[in-house]
C-alpha cells in the first residue's frame, strides 16, 4: 500500500454501498470525491447526457461507479428500461472519461503497476442466473433471463476504460446485509411481526455479504484484482437456513411458508428472476488473494448488521 494519499472518485455514493464504501476509505486515508448531478458543484456529471465536469478526474487513482436505480419492485417494460439505462448508461460514460484522461495524463497511479490507475465498475451476481446447486465462480458462464443480459451489458460498458489501458474490476456484488439496504428493508416488517418464512420451500442458495464486509472488499479489489470479482461471503446458504437465521438475530419466529406462485404473481420477473434466484456463488478472487472476511457466515453476518 502506498504510502501517499490517494483520490477515489465516487459515483453512486448515496446508496448503502456507497455510504460503507466512503466510511471505509476515509478510515484507510483515501480522499473522496463523490459525483453528483447537481451543475453546482465542482464534481458534476450528467450520465444521461455522458457528461462529466471538467478537472473531475484530475490526480484521481481509482473510481469506481454504482449508480443504478434499484431492483427492488417488479419490472414493467418501462421500469427496465430504467434498470438498463441507470447501470448501462453511467458506466460507459465514465468509462469513456476515465480513458480519455489516463490518456492525457491527467489521472493519478497508485504506484504498484504499470495498469494503474484502477476502474471499479458496478455488476451483481445476477450475471450468472439461477443455476440450482451449481457451484459459481468468476470463471462461470453467463445465465439467461433479463437481468443475467443487464449484467453482461453492465460489464461490457467498461470496455473502453479497459481499452484505455486502466486496470478494469467488475463488482459482481451479492446479497448485502444490512438494515438500510435493499434486501433487508423490504423484509424486516415482515419478520418483526412474525408473518415471514421460507422462501418456495427455502431449497434456493443465497450469497450475502456484510455491508462492512463489501466495502473492505471493493477497496481491497481496487489495490489488487481485475476482471470479474464475486463480492459474496465464502458460505452460501439455503434460503431456510437464512430465514432461520435472521428470526433468530432478531428474537422473532419465521415459520409462515411463503408460495413461490404467490412472490411471481406479485413481483413478476423480479420475483423470478431476483427474489428466488438460486445461486451458489463463491468469491474466489478474493479468497485467492488473501482477503480475509470479518464476517464470513451468515450468523455472523447477522451478528454485525442487525
Amino acid at each position: 500500500m502506498s504510502e501517499l494519499k490517494r483520490t477515489l472518485l465516487l459515483a453512486g455514493g448515496s446508496g448503502f454501498v456507497g455510504g460503507r464504501i466512503k466510511w471505509e476509505a476515509a478510515r484507510q486515508g483515501w480522499a473522496v470525491r463523490q459525483l453528483v448531478r447537481d451543475s453546482s458543484s465542482p464534481w458534476h456529471w450528467d450520465p444521461d447526457s455522458g457528461s462529466i465536469a471538467e478537472g473531475v478526474l484530475d490526480g484521481v487513482d481509482a473510481v469506481i461507479c454504482l449508480n443504478g436505480v434499484s431492483l427492488g419492485r417488479r419490472w414493467t417494460a418501462a421500469y427496465k428500461e430504467k434498470l438498463w439505462r441507470s447501470r448501462v448508461d453511467s458506466v460507459s460514460t465514465l468509462a469513456h472519461a476515465v480513458a480519455k484522461a489516463h490518456a492525457d495524463g491527467r489521472m493519478g497511479s497508485m504506484g504498484s503497476s504499470p495498469e494503474d490507475p484502477v476502474f471499479l465498475s458496478g455488476s451483481a451476481i445476477g450475471f450468472y442466473g439461477s443455476r440450482g446447486d451449481e457451484l459459481l465462480d468468476e470463471d462461470s458462464t453467463p445465465g439467461t433471463g433479463f437481468l443475467a443480459e443487464l449484467c453482461e451489458a453492465w460489464e461490457k460498458a467498461a470496455q473502453p476504460a479497459a481499452e484505455g489501458g486502466l486496470r478494469t474490476v467488475q463488482l459482481r456484488t451479492g446479497l448485502v446485509m444490512g438494515t438500510d439496504g435493499m434486501l433487508l428493508k423490504m423484509v424486516l416488517p415482515l419478520y418483526r411481526f412474525n408473518l415471514a418464512g421460507p422462501l418456495a420451500g427455502g431449497r434456493n442458495w443465497m450469497s450475502c455479504i456484510s455491508g462492512e464486509d463489501i466495502a473492505r472488499a471493493i477497496l481491497f479489489a481496487a489495490e489488487h484484482l481485475s476482471g470479474p470479482v464475486n463480492l459474496t461471503a465464502p458460505y452460501p446458504v439455503k434460503n431456510k437456513e437464512w430465514n432461520k437465521e435472521l428470526a433468530r438475530a432478531l428474537g422473532r419466529t419465521a415459520f409462515l411458508p411463503v408460495p413461490g406462485w404467490a412472490i411471481k404473481a406479485v413481483l413478476g420477473e423480479f420475483g423470478t428472476e431476483a427474489v428466488l434466484a438460486s445461486q451458489r456463488v463463491q468469491p474466489g478472487k478474493l479468497l485467492d488473494a488473501g482477503f480475509t472476511f470479518r464476517n464470513p457466515t451468515i450468523q455472523k453476518i447477522f451478528a454485525a448488521e442487525m
